[in-house]
């Protein structure tokens, strides 16, 4: 529950910031006297906030932003068509509501299709990682997300798996296990490991742990 409410904080700012800028703008204008909240042309301040946010949702940012981008946009193009209603003519502010509304709505839909908010399939893989190693050889590998679960006995079972590709033709799916230091996948029976840490990764092969590649480093 910490963590769930750790989340929904970490979106105040930029909450506070999406609703606290056009705001500081409107009211600036209105205490410098260049446009009172009372005048007609006070409903730019808002449309154009709307269209502002409706653009950066379209953009390839982070998911928050690009979320807060939408629901802001949203906002806004709501306050847009009521401020119309208030100032303008009720035929020009009816017709408002409309534009100021869907346009936001276009952005929060963007929040679903977009590029910056794509989930990657079940089946696809967290990354692909290359590694260049000694003796010119190469190892491609996908790595894989799962869930964690735990053993009878009370120790951790790690989810992860990864999908090695070597330069000499194999081709290995290996489940993620337990170990002290790096990251250690293997098969069943511990013939063949692969080994990855920081950068940089190595096998090992056979009933004596020979490293057959050695030294590999991730190409950049």
């Amino acid at each position: 529950s910490l963590t769930r409410l750790a989340r929904w904080v970490g979106w105040v700012p930029l909450a506070i910031w999406a609703g606290g800028i056009p705001a500081t703008a409107s009211l600036y204008l209105d205490r410098a006297g260049l446009l009172p909240l009372e005048h007609p042309a006070s409903v730019a301040v808002p449309v154009a906030a709307a269209a502002a946010y409706a653009v950066a949702s379209r953009l390839s940012l982070p998911p928050r932003v690009v979320a807060v981008s939408a629901w802001a946009g949203f906002l806004f193009g709501v306050v847009a068509g009521a401020s119309a209603t208030t100032h303008l003519t009720r035929a020009v502010g009816l017709a408002a509501i409309p534009t100021a509304v869907l346009l936001p709505i276009a952005s929060v839909v963007a929040c679903s299709d977009g590029p910056a908010l794509k989930v990657p399939p079940p089946d696809a893989p967290m990354s692909t990682v290359r590694y260049q190693c000694q003796q010119n050889k190469t190892v491609v590998a996908d790595y894989y997300d799962g869930k964690s679960s735990v053993a009878p006995d009370g120790r951790p079972i790690p989810g992860g798996r990864v999908v090695v590709q070597l330069s000499d033709g194999r081709k290995f799916s290996l489940p993620q296990t337990l170990s002290a230091s790096g990251i250690r996948y293997a098969d069943s029976s511990g013939a063949f490991v692969f080994w990855s840490k920081g950068d940089t990764a190595f096998i090992e092969e056979g009933a004596n742990q020979t490293v057959t590649y050695r030294d590999c480093v991730i190409k950049r």
